[in-house]
């Protein structure tokens, strides 16, 4: 049952404005957009700007901003004033857990669509708590050499980020990753994976042909691994029996779809040797619901506290 803000006395309304950070505010105000007593819909800059996070004594703290259009006069950030990023959004050598501080996102309204994790040790807990500080769909997820828990499988990858099109695994994979994705009705556009050498020893390669070719003609796979690696015996053998006759060397391939495998100083490309189908469409992905409920949610513990305090 909906909460009956409108009912609420002023002097409430106004320790509700006080209270609270200006991404609470905005949230509360986009939930309820009618009631005037929240006051003038709050205001915020937007930046296609990429921000980078680190973590100090303190929490998590801004390191960096790449911006082209940042407004200098509102820099250093303003306790009262609130920020959108819109671009992409980098975490760099962060340990995410469910009790870690997010309390530097209290300024900022946060939508991007590329979110790149580079260097960072996480847990399931810590990952959900970040992620809830995103207002709108992550496209594009990347993790970059992190510690990553057991815990966060790739079905809980794809809970956490619906609508990612673009996923970049770059961390040791679980033992199953090939049959999650062969029975998952996800598409990408883009995919990286770091499997082992008795991973892709296990992998049939008509059952890889046909998730391949299901991914549509956009589609580019990644296989990372190091240098030694690729040119060991069992690891090129390992390729060699998985792509077969299907595929074929093309390193100057530009147009997808193609298999790219890449190493810390070379890359090999793979085109494939089939005709592809281009007037293939490709469904899009189900969009994360919307959140008032949860903003509600939010505003009805502010309002609890805002009683207390009475």
């Amino acid at each position: 049952m909906p909460f009956p803000l409108a009912s609420i006395p002023d002097p409430l309304f106004e320790r509700l404005r006080q209270l609270t950070t200006p991404s609470e505010l905005l949230r509360i105000q986009l939930a309820a957009p009618k009631i005037d007593k929240l006051g003038p819909l709050q205001y915020y800059w937007t930046t296609d700007a990429s921000m980078q996070l680190h973590e100090d004594k303190n929490g998590l703290a801004i390191g960096q901003m790449m911006v082209h259009d940042w407004p200098p006069a509102k820099y250093p950030i303003h306790e009262r004033q609130l920020y959108n990023i819109a671009g992409s959004l980098f975490i760099l050598g962060t340990y995410f857990t469910g009790d870690t501080d997010f309390s530097v996102f209290n300024n900022w309204y946060l939508t991007p669509v590329c979110l790149k994790f580079s260097g960072c040790s996480m847990n399931l807990a810590g990952l959900k708590a970040f992620v809830k500080h995103f207002q709108g769909p992550i496209h594009d997820v990347q993790f970059i050499e992190c510690s990553v828990a057991m815990e966060i499988t790739l079905e809980k990858l794809f809970d956490i980020f619906p609508d990612a099109t673009g996923l970049l695994m770059r961390y040791p994979m679980q033992q199953n990753w090939a049959q999650v994705l062969y029975d998952s009705t996800r598409r990408f556009q883009l995919l990286g994976i770091k499997p082992t050498v008795r991973q892709l020893d296990n992998l049939y390669k008509t059952d890889f042909l046909a998730y391949f070719k299901a991914q549509g003609p956009n589609f580019k796979l990644i296989f990372y691994f190091n240098e030694f690696e690729y040119y060991a015996h069992e690891t090129e053998k390992a390729f060699k029996r998985l792509l077969g006759s299907s595929f074929e060397r093309a390193d100057d391939v530009q147009q997808a779809p193609f298999i790219e495998i890449k190493g810390y100083n070379s890359t090999w490309k793979y085109k494939p040797r089939y005709k592809v189908d281009r007037t293939v469409e490709i469904a899009p992905q189900s969009t994360r619901p919307a959140r008032p409920n949860c903003f509600m949610r939010r505003c009805l513990t502010v309002i609890e506290s805002c009683c207390c305090l009475q």
